[in-house]
């Protein structure tokens, strides 16, 4: 996935005329990708472009710079995700719909825009 991401993000920035303010990755390991083809490109991440992943992968502790991502209760979601599963087949029952939510790790890979306005 990485080595994927990192080829469609240099394809992608040699066509596109202006960077955008970021670029919010599907997941941590496109992230990762990116942040590879930006830096081999001279592309600083955050002073030039914000870049966040998604999931919160244990990777992330060796990224530089440590990259803002959301987490999710991976864990979490699987016991559930069993435990409906045993459920539904035991009781011969649908599943139904179970919201475990996340939240934003702000690290260092998105730019403080309040420190640019002032």
């Amino acid at each position: 996935m990485e080595e994927h991401t990192y080829d469609a993000t240099k394809e992608w920035l040699i066509k596109v005329p202006e960077l955008p303010t970021a670029l919010i990755a599907g997941n941590d390991s496109s992230a990762i990708g990116a942040l590879r083809a930006f830096k081999e490109l001279g592309i600083n991440v955050p002073n030039d472009i914000s870049l966040i992943g998604f999931d919160d992968i244990p990777l992330l502790n060796y990224i530089h710079p440590k990259l803002t991502t959301y987490h999710l209760p991976i864990i979490e979601q699987g016991k559930v995700a069993v435990a409906q599963l045993f459920d539904m087949l035991e009781n011969n029952q649908q599943g139904t719909i179970i919201e475990l939510g996340g939240h934003l790790v702000l690290r260092d890979s998105v730019k403080n825009l309040k420190e640019v306005l002032e």
